[in-house]
């Protein structure tokens, strides 16, 4: 199957395009300045692999991607932190994007989107696909926003949950709250604690995750949602403090730590 990835640039896109490349032909897109820094693992991939720089996902058009049989869109997907402070630039990237995106490969005969648990809102337990979507962020809204396009389309959201792990082994510096902890387990710098620890993260390893896309892509039909999580037993903050062996550390006992270590 040939299959098109955006976002193929980057901490997600890389590690599932090596996964896919091994049964698919992928055609990767994504920014231009990233790719340039990746040469080298770029270089690396297997010879089914493609990749096109492109600042915009909304410059890909129906003629570029008539051999197209499958669409993965994980571009635009950034986190749910700082979104706010540049709230246009989010939903073009978020929102826009998929519109275009979904229309372009409108004759792909699957279509997987990127999407997020965020959709649920706050949430005591793991959700289930049952649950009624009401994100209570923005990050969650556009999410919503674009799996409603995608849904339109015959599409399928693939509702993730907090990644982690090494991926594709390219540092992208991500700054979520497992990372945070692992570079304060070997001594690069403090982990600052929000909240009183009981904060708890549903966690799918990035190797999981893009074996649930792979599965995806071949299933033989696909309900408009599916969940990929841990699922239950969700770990608190203070919890996987005591698995990496760190000591946290409050916010207003160390000014400044922010700078150092910011929030997700």
């Amino acid at each position: 199957m040939r299959v098109l990835v955006t976002g193929g640039f980057g901490y997600f896109g890389l590690a599932l395009v090596r996964r896919l490349a091994r049964e698919h032909d992928v055609v990767a897109v994504g920014r231009d300045p990233r790719r340039g820094t990746l040469d080298a693992v770029l270089a690396a991939m297997p010879t089914s692999v493609s990749t096109r720089g492109m600042c915009d996902v909304r410059g890909l058009t129906a003629v570029g991607l008539r051999d197209i049989e499958a669409v993965v869109h994980l571009a635009g997907g950034g986190a749910p932190g700082g979104l706010v402070e540049h709230p246009t630039e989010a939903i073009r990237d978020n929102v826009d994007s998929a519109i275009h995106v979904v229309h372009a490969a409108r004759n792909a005969k699957r279509l997987l989107l990127a999407s997020s648990i965020y959709v649920y809102g706050s949430i005591e337990r793991p959700a289930r696909e049952s649950d009624g979507t009401a994100p209570d962020t923005l990050y969650g809204a556009m999410k919503r926003l674009a799996e409603a396009v995608w849904h339109e389309a015959g599409g399928t959201a693939l509702r993730f949950s907090h990644l982690y792990g090494v991926g594709s082994g390219v540092d992208f510096r991500r700054d979520g709250v497992s990372e945070r902890m692992a570079r304060a387990a070997v001594g690069l710098g403090a982990f600052s604690l929000h909240g009183d620890g009981s904060q708890r993260l549903d966690l799918v390893h990035i190797d999981d995750a893009c074996e649930a896309v792979a599965r995806a892509l071949v299933a033989p039909e696909l309900p408009p949602a599916i969940n990929i999580g841990g699922g239950s037993g969700a770990p608190s903050i203070t919890e996987l403090a005591e698995v990496f062996g760190v000591v946290t550390v409050g916010r207003e006992q160390v000014p400044g730590v922010d700078a150092l270590l910011p929030r997700t």
